[in-house]
């Protein structure tokens, strides 16, 4: 990712961001090989199998940290949740991914939002049984996920960048996924996982056409009325925008609708449950919003922009928009018999499966088996993402007088997620601060006043001050080098009769 993001190295700005995402990487590796350490300690493996054999031992032992016993299961399972959140970008440690936008599009669908960035959650997915082992910690993970779900989709609507508006959008789909990796619900963070990479690697996609039709522009305030230009490009933005709003029967209703119903049924299980569900909710109506701001303002409204000739994409990247599209649409109930089926399995396997992934499992087979969208319109889920879709055509589209007074009235929201929630601020200010502060009184004091001054000086005065006193006995005078080894001579046969006369006397 490093060479990756920094492709363009010419540009400070990539350079910049690469740098970011491997150092803020580097942290989440470092808790992440700590927790392996500890497995291999105390198991002799890193095997899973082995993990699982060990599971009672890694329960049992405790380790005195800060002045409490805890666990090893909960240690560990805390350092791999560190690791994770930072490798799935999780708030508060996302704020690599965004920049990292600075690389090729191509990398951007690929990477950064369909395979890489998802690795955290199947990490978390694999170690659920040891994670369902300390119960404070699914309800931390739970709130971390809608969190980033809710506050990282709401910087996308402040966002003009369309690649960072769409990566603010894998955030917080990432959000989700860490959700139902708290709650219990492992099959469907993997299934929300699938479906995600098909319609979020469709956007970028999309994104990539628009940028190079525009000229290398990626500021969605300079576009507007590319639809007759880019009719194949903005109907695949809109079937994967559908998709990722959740609006059926496209992919991602089947699994955000499934995380819905799992958080409703977990709620009670969870700290502060009710307002997990709430916040997840409205995160279905953020979704639509900002994803259809773009929609409106790329292709459709006046033309903002100043270039004469606009073109398709070439073939090759409408082929793989229009198959990405595709599966936007169908991948949903292509798969659901699959999901099924994984559910299904997770029930007989009792081994090493909670309670509440085992309810959960319940509850969604029940829903499958009654018809997911039937189940929809009964529920809140799909009204919530219609009714963000509603607002945004009215608010981007129909009405966009409106948006000067809103932008009036809510300033210092919109500055606060201008900012990022200030948090880019604090990194820079105190810890980068801080370390940088550190690192020059540890070069002032450490290597200037203690390793120059009182090693290095010292050594060489004292290396020179024996030279010069060696120095002296080098004269050049024969006589005196005579006289000296005569001396020497004479205190060697003295020696030797002393030594001789005390031996004699002995014997």
């Amino acid at each position: 990712s490093y060479c990756l993001i920094g492709f363009y190295y010419y540009k400070d700005s990539a350079a910049k961001a690469s740098i970011k995402a491997f150092l803020i990487n580097r942290f989440g590796d470092c808790a992440f090989c700590l927790g392996i350490v500890l497995l291999i300690y105390h198991t002799g493996s890193a095997s899973y199998s082995s993990i699982w054999e060990h599971m009672t031992i890694l329960n049992q032992q405790q380790i005195q940290l800060f002045g409490h016993a805890l666990s090893v299961s909960s240690i560990v399972s805390v350092l791999l949740f560190i690791g994770a959140m930072t490798k799935s970008a999780q708030i508060p440690l996302h704020i690599w991914l965004p920049d990292s936008m600075e690389g090729p599009t191509p990398v951007s669908a690929l990477l950064h939002a369909a395979t890489m960035v998802t690795a955290g959650i199947y990490l978390l997915v694999r170690f659920g049984a040891l994670l369902a082992q300390t119960l404070v910690l699914t309800s931390v993970i739970a709130w971390i996920g809608v969190l980033s779900a809710v506050l990282l989709g709401l910087l996308a609507l402040c966002e003009t960048d369309i690649k960072r508006i769409i990566a603010f959008s894998t955030l917080s789909q990432l959000g989700y996924m860490m959700l139902a990796v708290g709650i219990g619900a492992y099959q469907l963070a993997i299934y929300h996982l699938v479906m995600h990479a098909f319609f979020k690697a469709c956007l970028f996609m999309a994104a990539g056409s628009v940028i190079m039709a525009m000229h290398h522009e990626q500021n969605i305030d300079k576009m507007g009325g590319l639809w007759q230009h880019m009719p194949i490009t903005g109907l695949c933005f809109l079937l994967s925008a559908l998709a990722l709003s959740g609006i059926p029967p496209f992919a991602g209703f089947y699994s955000k609708d499934l995380i819905l119903a799992a958080v409703n049924n977990q709620s009670s299980n969870l700290v502060f449950g009710t307002a997990v569900y709430d916040l997840a909710l409205s995160g279905f109506v953020i979704t639509p919003l900002y994803i259809f701001r773009v929609y409106w303002r790329v292709f459709f409204g006046p033309v903002r922009h100043h270039h004469d000739e606009i073109w398709e994409a070439p073939w090759v990247m409408r082929f793989s928009m229009s198959m990405l599209a595709l599966l936007s649409m169908t991948a949903g109930f292509l798969t659901l018999n699959n999901f099924i089926d994984a559910l299904q399995i997770g029930l007989v396997a009792q081994v090493n499966a909670s309670a509440n992934s085992q309810a959960i499992s319940r509850e969604l087979l029940h829903i499958v088996d009654h018809g997911m969208v039937w189940h929809a319109f009964t529920t809140a889920g799909l009204y919530a993402a219609l009714a963000g879709l509603w607002l945004s055509w009215w608010v981007f589209y129909k009405n966009t007088a409106i948006l000067p007074r809103i932008n009036q009235r809510c300033a210092w929201l919109i500055a606060m997620l201008k900012q990022q929630y200030g948090l880019d601020w604090l990194y820079s200010h105190i810890i980068v601060s801080g370390a940088y502060a550190f690192a020059k009184a540890c070069q002032h004091i450490g290597e200037q006043r203690i390793i120059n001054r009182a090693v290095e000086i010292g050594i060489a005065h004292t290396i020179m001050h024996t030279a010069e006193q060696s120095s002296r006995q080098q004269t050049s005078l024969l006589s005196r080098y005579f006289a000296i080894m005569i001396g020497a001579l004479i205190c060697v046969i003295g020696v030797a009769l002393t030594y001789t006369g005390i031996v004699l006397r002995v014997l």
